[in-house]
């Protein structure tokens, strides 16, 4: 009976060892139903179930990486006309099959569109334009292509804690790590650093892990291999997908981009502790410029917007992700926490 025992522990405790540490090579995809994973997920433990979900990456995402290099003149020999791993700058992701590729800004390196080439898969591609969007810096680049793969995109904002995410240069080589930080401000290391321009989105998401600052510009994909963000590595974080995919219908139509403008600069009380103030949520106006929509409204300095059109802002919302949801010429109705009393104000936004 004892040795009977005996063999059942050894047997258990090889299977539990083998289900954390069984590498991903072992299963065949086609083999993976849905019932299957939620199995695999139960008996074998987080860290073999993760290396499933690469297969979602691989398949569905990896093929419409974009990489980013500064265009190299014709040249007699093959050799002198390769792009190079050292000739990289960055990279970004197909959002059109004829050509439209999204990056951030900083991975263009500031060159113009004469100056750049793109490679997907195998081919290289000259780029006829660079759109930049400067409520994200997130910079729109559209190719002489067609019939490229296009990624789908997800929803940033059904992200939660602890979710893996991917990503990855091509098909042999990808990354990922889970989700720690969502819907927060960058580190404030100044005070100038709380104060937030309505034209700028502000939050970000951030990973367990540092983002590898080769990925910059590239995409992060969840586990369904829909893109849920926009690689950040020069600041360390993802810029949310929900942040500009609602853009992409402008830009498609009018090769430009446009958004509202209301032209104030806040601090948003979610985020901020002050002893002195008379309200724990809202948007402290700090600033607003001249003749802008928020000045010609009659904002002051001190004034706390508390919602717009009924609904509250709060840490789920700030003022900017607010005004994002409107067009330029719409009105939006203000209630404002001034001096102890609230009174509501309207504001028809402009653009810019």
């Amino acid at each position: 009976m004892t040795t009977a025992v005996g063999l059942v522990v050894t047997a258990l405790v090889g299977i539990i060892l083998w289900g954390f540490f069984v590498p991903a090579s072992f299963f065949s995809k086609t083999a993976l139903l849905n019932d299957d994973q939620a199995l695999l997920k139960k008996s074998l433990g987080v860290k073999a179930y993760d290396k499933l979900e690469v297969f979602e990456f691989l398949d569905k995402a990896a093929p419409s990486i974009a990489v980013i290099y500064r265009k190299k003149a014709p040249a007699a020999q093959v050799a002198d006309s390769l792009y190079l791993e050292k000739d990289r700058l960055g990279y970004g992701f197909v959002l059109t099959a004829d050509g439209w590729v999204v990056a951030n800004k900083n991975a263009i390196g500031g060159l113009t569109s004469k100056s750049l080439a793109i490679g997907i898969k195998n081919f290289v591609y000259n780029v006829s334009s660079v759109v930049y969007d400067t409520w994200t810096d997130a910079a729109f680049l559209k190719l002489n292509a067609e019939n490229l793969p296009v990624v789908s995109l997800g929803d940033s904002g059904a992200l939660k804690l602890g979710d893996i995410v991917f990503s990855g240069s091509n098909k042999n080589n990808f990354w990922f790590s889970h989700i720690s930080a969502i819907n927060i401000y960058p580190d404030w290391r100044s005070k100038g650093d709380a104060i937030i321009s309505s034209e700028n989105f502000g939050k970000i998401i951030q990973t367990q892990n540092s983002l590898p600052s080769k990925l910059n510009g590239g995409m992060i994909v969840n586990k369904s291999g829909e893109v849920a963000g926009l690689i950040m590595a020069d600041n360390n974080y993802i810029l949310p997908v929900n942040y500009f995919k609602n853009v992409i219908s402008d830009l498609l139509k009018n090769k430009k981009i446009s958004r509202p403008y209301f032209g104030a600069n806040y601090i948003d009380l979610s985020f901020g502790i002050a002893g002195n103030l008379p309200n724990s949520k809202g948007a402290y106006i700090n600033s607003a410029a001249v003749d802008s929509p928020a000045y010609k409204a009659g904002l002051k300095i001190g004034d706390i917007v508390l919602s717009i059109d009924n609904e509250n802002i709060n840490e789920y919302k700030n003022l900017s992700e607010f005004v994002s949801e409107y067009k330029a010429g719409d009105e939006i109705t203000m209630k404002v926490l001034r001096a102890g009393g609230e009174m509501e104000i309207k504001a028809k936004l402009g653009s810019k």
